[in-house]
């Protein structure tokens, strides 16, 4: 493993940590998203190392690592209303569709990419469309390295195409299909923002310019002391009742 994965993870999963505390009973409406501290924080571990792997190994969106990190902590944590062990790991998608959850069952994993539902043959649910990459919904429920490399592609896919769009509106494409669309620029505008905030408050681990030797033994770095609170003086803690669209 690259030895700068983990140092981003540990950054990411301290912000995880302060935005959704593992074993929260906010958002908790079923069974299907509640799961033990332990069994949250475990999860958190996972998520944060797949995203730190895929800051660091991917090409950085407008050539920033640290803008790159943050803007997909914001997206993960909007499109799955904090990481919800539901979203992330899509259970009872065809029950909950019924509710309108995750789009009618249409988006999938933690980044909420929009591929439509259908039922297979064998009875379970099946994504109508693939990504660019070639992966259906399920597998991107399957494999988090995949749910977020096409996040984060989707992301880029977006800027390009509203290049001529102010920063905090390019993510517009991404919430809404097309550039133009108000609600696709609210919501990019909230998603950005957001990123900013997270960086202002917490600043980005420093990396080495040439990469440290491969490390041996694979594992979380520990996870690093905030030195300032997040936003306004106080631990950014999300209300019952937030918007995350």
């Amino acid at each position: 493993m690259n030895t700068l994965i983990p140092i981003v993870a540990g950054w990411i999963l301290s912000i995880m940590l302060v935005l959704a505390p593992p074993g929260r009973e906010t958002f908790i409406m079923l069974k299907e998203a509640g799961e033990s501290k332990a069994q949250a924080m475990e999860r958190y571990e996972q998520i944060a190392n797949e995203l730190g792997r895929v800051v660091i190994e991917e090409t950085p969106l407008n050539g920033s690592r640290a803008f790159t990190a943050a803007l997909l902590v914001s997206l993960t944590f909007h499109e799955s209303a904090g990481w919800r062990r539901d979203v992330d790991l899509g259970i009872a998608r065809l029950k909950l569709a019924r509710t309108g959850w995750q789009d009618h069952g249409r988006s999938w994993c933690l980044g909420q990419w929009n591929g439509g539902l259908k039922v297979a043959a064998d009875g379970q649910p099946q994504s109508v469309l693939t990504t660019p990459e070639g992966w259906t919904g399920p597998d991107l429920v399957a494999d988090r390295h995949k749910c977020l490399i096409t996040t984060l592609n989707a992301a880029k896919r977006s800027f390009a195409s509203c290049a001529t769009l102010p920063l905090d509106k390019k993510l517009s494409v991404y919430a809404a299909g097309i550039c133009g669309s108000e609600d696709g620029q609210r919501k990019s505008e909230r998603r950005v923002k957001f990123a900013k905030v997270l960086l202002g408050r917490h600043p980005f681990p420093e990396l080495p310019k040439t990469p440290p030797p491969e490390a041996k033994a694979p594992g979380m770095a520990e996870t690093p002391r905030r030195s300032r609170p997040l936003v306004g003086g106080l631990d950014l803690v999300v209300p019952v009742g937030v918007d995350y669209d």
